[in-house]
């Protein structure tokens, strides 16, 4: 199972110091989901690819340190609604994948 987030792309300013362009970062970042894609194709058994949208995540939103870092119930409760809809999708996958169920 590979679950990724949506980040959004980074700003022609940013790109300009590390001295690439948004047509060149455009036209890496789609071959890089190209090659993620055929990866998972072409893996034996099951692949399963999700991409999770949900307000505030991140890369550590996989992680439990934003909700041991927050610092208002707001971000304590957004942080365990993330890992709780995670836990729920890699369960399922576990489930169907690796149970039969």
């Amino acid at each position: 199972m590979w679950i990724d987030v949506v980040h959004p792309p980074p700003t022609a300013a940013q790109l300009a110091q590390y001295g690439d362009t948004v047509e060149q970062w455009e036209k890496n970042h789609e071959e890089q989901l190209l090659k993620n894609e055929k990866e998972l194709a072409e893996l034996q058994g099951a692949s399963y690819h999700l991409t999770v949208t949900l307000p505030g995540i991140e890369h550590f939103s996989f992680t439990d340190q934003p909700l041991i870092t927050a610092k208002t119930t707001q971000e304590s409760d957004q942080a365990t609604n993330v890992l709780n809809v995670l836990s729920e999708y890699i369960r399922g996958f576990f489930d169907k994948y690796l149970s039969n169920r």
